[in-house]
């Protein structure tokens, strides 16, 4: 019955499997590692904002070249070939309402997973994370500690946006402590950290309230240059991991956790990132918890919540997780002690060469 198209067929086969080998390797190894656990696809960036033509015609071809890769994915699905590779590539490039979650509904998919896994290996990039990867339980009690939720600044990491913003007052002849507090209400008051407005309007409004001064980029770059990922917290995440926890990063961020990510890598450690501009919800709301143990699979009291925010650990425990108020290591070891969790440690480091 596939005989007269048996040629069209082959062809077809071949531009996919070319399309496989050079283009698939390429848009799967720079999907962020957080990507599945995303709940908002990154906003994509205009070409130029001085060229609109530009940007729009580089739009079209990226979506018209997806929707060929898309056709031929399902085509390829009927016959021997990289059909799902190949759809998936497709979906990545376009734009339509409902994509991102098709992707990863995708990508949920073992073998599929596998797939793209294994050509993220071959490039030295860490597998995707995964959301609802929570160990199963053991005893089903509801009560032992299955996951546990990190804040990154000021916990997994040096405080660099309270800090950094600090720093930046106290050279300018400003209130430090004001201009931190302003910053936090204008990081959410513009939108930023939820993923609903731009760096450029949370520095507005913010130089607007407190007098700040300074280019974007400079005082941008002041904030990330602070967020230092701390060796020690990162062995101990890992061997919370290596002891069947799920550990994951909960934080109220911007894409500037990526940023981070890219200077000094941490998200390797984790099983999966809840970043507030990819889920479109911060920890000022209760419900956020509720959220995410929903998407863990988990009941709330098998989730601890380590942050230096009273307020947000208060938040926490009213949803029924439990909660670590960081203040400084010792305390922090003393309480995973507490809770029986010090005791865990990562297995020995492979020896060199």
């Amino acid at each position: 019955m596939l005989r007269p198209w048996a040629g069209e067929l082959a062809l077809l086969s071949l531009l996919s499997l070319a399309a496989v080998v050079l283009l698939v390797p390429l848009l799967v190894v720079r999907l962020p590692v957080d990507y599945v656990c995303r709940r908002h696809r990154r906003p994509l960036a205009t070409v130029h904002a001085r060229h609109p033509l530009a940007g729009w015609l580089l739009v079209a071809g990226k979506n018209l070249l997806g929707a060929s890769l898309l056709l031929a994915g399902l085509v390829l699905l009927l016959i021997p070939g990289q059909g799902a590779l190949t759809l998936l590539a497709g979906l990545l490039l376009m734009d339509f309402p409902g994509k991102f979650a098709l992707e990863r509904r995708l990508l949920r998919n073992r073998a599929l997973r596998a797939a793209v896994n294994r050509l993220r290996a071959r490039r030295g990039r860490p597998p995707l994370q995964m959301p609802g990867a929570a160990p199963p339980a053991a005893a089903g009690d509801g009560r032992t500690i299955r996951a546990v939720l990190f804040d990154f600044g000021g916990v997994v990491a040096e405080e660099g946006f309270r800090n950094g913003l600090q720093a930046l007052a106290r050279e300018q002849g400003l209130d430090p402590d004001a201009v931190a507090r302003a910053g936090m209400d204008a990081v959410y008051e513009s939108g930023f950290v939820l993923g609903q407005g731009t760096a450029a309007a949370f520095w507005r409004l913010l130089r607007r309230r407190t007098g700040l001064e300074g280019a974007d980029a400079q005082l941008t770059e002041r904030i990330l240059s602070g967020f230092r990922p701390r060796a020690w917290m990162l062995e101990r995440v890992q061997a919370l991991r290596a002891s069947g926890l799920f550990v994951a990063i909960l934080s109220d961020q911007t894409h500037w956790l990526d940023a981070i990510d890219d200077r000094t890598p941490f998200k390797h450690a984790f099983d999966c990132v809840f970043n507030s501009y990819y889920l479109g919800k911060g920890k000022r709301d209760p419900t956020l918890f509720d959220d995410v143990v929903r998407q863990l699979g988990l009941a709330p009291a098998e989730v601890l919540f380590v942050d230096d925010d009273a307020g947000n650990v208060d938040n926490a425990r009213r949803r029924g997780l439990r909660a670590i108020h960081y203040r400084d290591r010792a305390q922090l070891l003393a309480d995973l002690e507490r809770l029986g969790l010090s005791a865990r440690t990562a297995p020995p480091s492979p020896p060199a060469g």
